[in-house]
């Protein structure tokens, strides 16, 4: 038999070049699909990125403009307190290429003018971070139903659901008497690490508390003059925590709560209710209603002289970070 050796070598050449250029096509394929992917996380990091920047400049709006509030002059306007940028009915900043624009509304929800809107008609803030072309805004209620004090904290609770007497170092308790006498702010102070106390001391009146909030109680002991006292948490880098609905958890990481209770009674008996004020919202979000800034007990139907000594107990947590609590 005869075999044409040219024929078959040439055949097995063009199976080599088809299977070569096959291999070619599916490597190229595998490469330009695996850039594209690379393309697309780069961008979609690149944009995650933006929106975090932005949105940390929305925030860092938020903190300047509250911290303003605390400091102003309630009765003035927005204009003269210096709450809006030159010619503009808002204020904006930029800081390390981050800015941001703060808009003001009133208990109305109506954009304030700030040459005739007064700051204590701020119920609501918004503040707008624009970052490489990305914005993102935060609202924040000043206000709360027109009049009553809300608060603000930027980075929330701390994790531990554990705070005690030691933790609230720097509270101030402020103490009213109903014999003349002038109101009288003391510091809360720890009585040391790893005691768990902390306590603070007034002209012929004292508070202290032991170990965690929401199973201890707080001792209070004072004179018969004694009419209220107010404890400002947030002072302390802490929070009061109350019952939430059906026992569940409110704000985040603020595990259940407990209102005021008073577990033993003065002698003679007074009526004693506890008030809590400073609605507390957290990142940017609508306050849940179940944390505040400040507990006031009120003392009423005084009926003698006597020991004005009792317990109470009142849950707390702590702020995430020192200081971060704004307040209109």
């Amino acid at each position: 038999m005869k075999i044409n050796l040219k024929q078959k070598i040439k055949n097995n050449s063009g199976s080599a070049l088809i299977f070569s250029l096959i291999t070619l096509s599916v490597m190229l394929v595998i490469a330009i699909g695996s850039f594209s992917i690379s393309v697309i996380n780069q961008q979609s990091g690149n944009a995650t990125d933006k929106s975090v920047s932005s949105f940390q400049a929305a925030d860092t709006g938020v903190e300047i403009v509250m911290k303003k509030i605390r400091s102003a002059n309630s009765g003035e306007t927005l204009r003269n307190e210096g709450f809006c940028s030159d010619g503009e009915n808002l204020y904006t900043e930029t800081i390390d290429g981050r800015k941001f624009t703060v808009n003001y509304f009133d208990a109305s929800d109506i954009e304030m003018d700030c040459d005739i809107g007064l700051v204590s008609q701020i119920a609501k803030i918004k503040s707008t971070g624009e970052f490489m072309g990305t914005s993102r805004a935060v609202e924040v209620n000043v206000i709360k139903e027109g009049l009553s004090l809300t608060c603000y904290t930027l980075d929330g609770l701390a994790a531990s659901f554990i705070t005690n007497g030691e933790n609230m170092d720097g509270m101030q308790i402020t103490a009213t008497f109903n014999d003349g006498t002038p109101e009288e702010t003391v510091t809360w102070n720890s009585a040391g690490p790893d005691s768990k106390t902390g306590s603070a001391a007034g002209t012929g009146w004292s508070l202290e508390e032991t170990d965690d909030t929401y199973y201890a109680y707080w001792f209070f002991t004072g004179a018969d003059n004694i009419s209220s006292i107010l404890i400002d948490a947030g002072a302390g880098n802490a929070v009061f925590d109350t019952y939430y609905g059906n026992n569940e958890y409110g704000t985040p990481a603020s595990a259940k709560g407990l209102d005021f209770e008073l577990l033993s009674w003065p002698t003679p008996p007074w009526t004693l209710d506890g008030e809590y004020s400073g609605l507390v919202a957290v990142g940017g979000l609508p306050a849940v209603g179940d944390i505040y800034r400040y507990l006031k007990i009120n003392f009423s139907n005084f009926s003698g002289s006597g020991s004005g000594s009792f317990d109470f107990r009142a849950d707390t947590d702590t702020l995430k970070t020192e200081g971060d609590i704004y307040c209109n």
